[in-house]
């Protein structure tokens, strides 16, 4: 066999197995358009996932049981987590409080900057509470506006603090709410939720 044959064999042996190997096929775009619409709604949903671990805590407020006096409802306190809080504590402090003929502006209210040491009263059948999912307990404010007798409120303007400790988690967390009076026409009041700020 010549030199030449067997050079002819090689390079047509190279060319078969060339003809022989598949052809790299690109992903189908259809494919591409999967994975990234996955990972496009795969970030949200696990973002989403993991708030459901965050400790929540909400303070509602019962309408009062005199509808002239706010200060007889009662402050619900509920764990709205899927994880229980342990040592659930709550207090209460007055920001402003008016009396007739005082005008209270439930509108334009300052700010409430909230600190750990916030002033507040507290009694303590409303401390050392564990609340699992959806359980709550509720404290009462009755006793606590100390207003001379005959006073006619003409707003107020509070906040309730809880304290707890989230499972799992040793050190205890602070969360303040707002409320604040609205007066109806026919003499009534109840409590309207606001935002600290």
């Amino acid at each position: 066999m010549s030199k030449e044959t067997r050079i002819n064999r090689t390079v047509r042996r190279a060319l078969e197995r060339q003809l022989q190997k598949p052809e790299a096929k690109k992903p189908p775009r259809r494919n591409r358009l999967w994975k990234v619409l996955a990972f496009v709604v795969g970030i949200p949903g696990v973002a989403a996932a993991l708030i459901t671990f965050v400790p929540r805590v909400s303070v509602a407020a019962t309408d009062p049981v005199d509808q002239t006096q706010p200060f007889t409802s009662s402050f619900t306190i509920k764990n709205e987590s899927i994880f229980p809080l342990r040592d659930v504590g709550a207090g209460f402090g007055i920001i402003e409080s008016d009396t007739m003929p005082v005008k209270f502006d439930e509108q334009n209210r300052p700010p409430l900057k909230p600190r750990p040491d916030i002033f507040q009263f507290t009694k303590p059948q409303w401390n050392g509470h564990s609340l699992d999912l959806d359980d709550k307990f509720s404290i009462n404010t009755e006793h606590l506006d100390h207003m001379a007798g005959g006073a006619i409120l003409s707003g107020a303007d509070i906040y309730i603090v809880v304290h707890y400790q989230p499972w799992m988690i040793p050190w205890k967390k602070t969360r303040v709410f707002r409320f604040v009076t609205h007066h109806y026409e026919n003499g009534s009041y109840t409590w309207l939720s606001r935002p600290l700020n």
